[in-house]
């Protein structure tokens, strides 16, 4: 059996998910197989599983954050749907404060939440979203500071002139934490990072074009989506 812990949040969005009951949640992976609907996307995702319960946004924010957590876990562990629900149930009566009559409300639903675990969309989106983010070292931000440098005079009394440079500031995460590395820079290096930044986004767009062309869908790690 998997062993999970759950925090106060996991154990909130179990509770909404419980209380929705096993009609509704029977009811939406019905609806949702119907759809044919496979976003890649977690931000189209969500909408989607909105729809199939009818807009109720608490259920669906729930069951889209914890179907999606499992299934990552899934692919990390290897373990089977089998083996996570049941560790999903200890984890419940282990870490939540539920009283008995909660606890067999939830043995009652936990056959519907099995079911919308099986909605293909979730496990497409959890293989996108390792996909895009399965590499070494993860961006996590960049800035490119100016700075100015005055150079002083032989005795130090005058500033005869300046020089503005640049440094590019990058942090990152790996396995071992969080890391920053500076590099120094010049103009045209500014002038060549941006061209490639422009080039790499209409790569990805003329990418996009050629695979949604074939009808397969496609996205781009990390772009915008509305919903």
């Amino acid at each position: 059996m998997l062993q999970l812990q759950f925090g106060p949040q996991q154990i909130r969005d179990f509770q909404i998910i419980r209380d929705a009951g096993p009609s509704i949640l029977s009811l939406a992976a019905q609806t949702f197989a119907i759809s044919g609907s496979i976003p890649l996307q977690p931000g189209k995702l969500f909408p989607a599983i909105k729809d199939s319960l009818n807009s109720n946004h608490e259920v669906a924010e729930a069951i889209t954050r914890q179907c999606l957590s499992l299934h990552s876990l899934m692919r990390q562990t290897a373990a089977n749907l089998n083996e996570t629900i049941e560790g999903v149930t200890a984890a419940i009566q282990q870490d939540s404060q539920w009283t008995e009559p909660e606890l067999n409300k939830w043995a009652e639903t936990a056959p519907a939440f099995k079911r919308v675990m099986e909605i293909p969309a979730f496990t497409a989106v959890a293989r996108a979203m390792e996909l895009s983010y399965d590499y070494a070292n993860l961006y996590k931000s960049g800035r490119i500071l100016t700075d100015i440098r005055p150079l002083f005079s032989s005795n130090t009394e005058t500033i005869e002139g300046a020089v503005v440079s640049f440094t590019l500031r990058l942090r990152f995460d790996n396995v071992d934490g969080s890391h920053d590395i500076s590099i120094a820079m010049d103009e045209p290096d500014i002038h060549n990072l941006l061209s490639q930044c422009q080039r790499a986004l209409s790569k990805a767009n003329t990418s996009r074009k050629l695979m949604e062309s074939v009808s397969v869908t496609t996205i781009v790690t990390g772009e915008h989506v509305d919903d």
